[in-house]
């Protein structure tokens, strides 16, 4: 039986237990259970092992930035999903700027994902300039998995120029500011019919907070009075990561994975498109980074 099990493995390498034991019974043949059939194929080093890839890692700073100037700090969260009057799903995607309580935007979303959250930001990028500083939680799509905890959208916001600030999981009053500005919106703001009107409401919700609303934290002044346009432009193409001379560079193809020393190495998934810099410290490892940010040894 074994050597069966064995034998029609090898002849098809993609055949799990469950279809090893329905060939066994297609045959005629009383088919030992599929927990036996894998038993076996681990006994005989058969079983298809899974790619090791690297260790989630993330650095979370030691002291969160206290802003002293307009677009020093943009905090950036979701607040928590909603149905509309249609039984459309929203996902209100929110900005603010933390030295001013600018809301810089306010935008109702079908889903939390990267292709309608990028071109939020790139409307807004547009419109106010580049913080200098984004500050997140660690949920989808600003960060992710693999090395380093960068996702496609943080990996894109570095390569502007913007610092990241991960707050650390399971603490959200290290963004308290944007969660006290969630529990406003929810008390205030009305459902809209479906998702365009939803929009307008909640434009007319973000004007009245930053133009009419004082602010205890601003001496009762209005989020407008404080804010201005940031002086860092988006630019028109996004530059890549720049490394010193003495650092070797490789490009992040789509799967993730760079090619070095002959072998595929898997990096990042979110860093695709990206390069990142391999640089070998006195113990002869080697220091992976993409830009500034320190992605692993």
């Amino acid at each position: 039986m074994r050597e069966a099990i064995v034998a029609l493995r090898k002849a098809n390498p993609g055949q799990d237990p469950r279809k090893i034991a329905g060939e066994f019974r297609a045959r005629g043949f009383k088919a030992p259970s599929p927990n036996t059939i894998a038993v076996i194929l681990k006994e005989e080093g058969l079983t298809r092992q899974k790619r090791k890839r690297n260790a989630w890692f993330r650095q979370w700073p030691g002291q969160l930035t206290v802003p002293d100037h307009p677009n020093h700090v943009w905090t950036v969260d979701y607040k928590g999903w909603f149905r509309l009057l249609d039984k459309t799903i929203c996902y209100p995607l929110t900005i603010m700027d933390l030295h001013s309580r600018f809301m810089i935007g306010c935008i109702p979303l079908s889903r939390p994902a990267f292709d309608p959250t990028w071109a939020s930001f790139d409307r807004l990028f547009r419109r106010f300039g580049l913080p200098e500083i984004i500050r997140v939680d660690n949920g989808t799509p600003f960060a992710g998995r693999g090395a380093g905890g960068i996702s496609r959208m943080s990996a894109l916001w570095l390569r502007l120029g913007i610092d990241v600030e991960f707050i650390e999981p399971g603490k959200p009053q290290q963004n308290g500011s944007h969660e006290r500005m969630h529990r406003t919106l929810k008390r205030e703001f009305r459902k809209g019919r479906n998702m365009r009107q939803q929009t307008r409401l909640m434009r007319s919700w973000r004007r009245i907070y930053n133009h009419r609303r004082g602010h205890e934290a601003l001496g009762m002044a209005v989020p407008a009075s404080r804010y201005v346009r940031s002086v860092r432009s988006f630019p028109p193409i996004i530059p890549d990561f720049q490394y010193d001379e003495g650092e070797a560079v490789r490009r992040v193809k789509r799967s993730g994975e760079i090619l070095w020393a002959g072998k595929r190495r898997y990096v990042n998934q979110g860093l695709r498109g990206c390069s990142v810099g391999l640089l070998e410290d006195q113990n002869g490892d080697l220091i992976v980074y993409a830009g500034s940010v320190l992605l692993g040894l």
